[in-house]
């Protein structure tokens, strides 16, 4: 399968009738995301955000440009918004989250013991679909990471999407 330029979106100029035809899903499915440890997903979302913190990094240099055609941003506008939304994208923040909300991130993985109460396993939704504003620097990433932590197959898609 031909991978999906990650940025592909961001700009304003979209012929249609390949948006039409193109796999807007997250190049991962849930399957395969089903037989990865969550601790795995976690820290390969980590090193991308990682990635996407360097203001040379190619697929960034492009999404920039891109969101700048569109939304009419400066470059500084928009390397400081990809900065403070990859930058905060870590491991720890992404586990502290998951706990947080289940108790374990090893509850993504299967059962697991809890003091006083049953084991309990947390189960992604299988494919998960976010509708985003076409108007706001990565609105769709949160919900994105969490539904691929939680081995979900992703289509985000922007309001004006056919």
């Amino acid at each position: 399968m031909a991978a999906v330029s990650c940025c592909w979106a961001a700009g304003k100029e979209r012929p249609r009738a390949a948006v039409r035809w193109m796999r807007k899903t997250s190049s991962a499915d849930s399957a395969a995301l089903g037989a990865l440890p969550a601790a795995a997903v976690v820290r390969a979302i980590a090193g991308a955000a990682e990635r996407w913190c360097d203001a040379d990094f190619p697929p960034r240099v492009r999404a920039t440009a891109a969101i700048e055609r569109r939304l009419g941003y400066t470059t500084p506008v928009v390397d400081y918004a990809l900065d403070r939304l990859f930058g905060a994208i870590t491991a720890g923040a992404l586990r502290a989250a998951i706990v947080d909300e289940l108790g374990s991130l090893d509850a993504l993985d299967g059962f697991v013991e809890r003091a006083g109460r049953p084991p309990a396993w947390a189960r992604g939704a299988g494919a998960v679909t976010i509708v985003s504003s076409d108007t706001t620097i990565g609105v769709a990433i949160a919900p994105l990471l969490f539904a691929l932590c939680a081995k979900c197959a992703v289509t985000v898609k922007d309001r004006s999407d056919d």
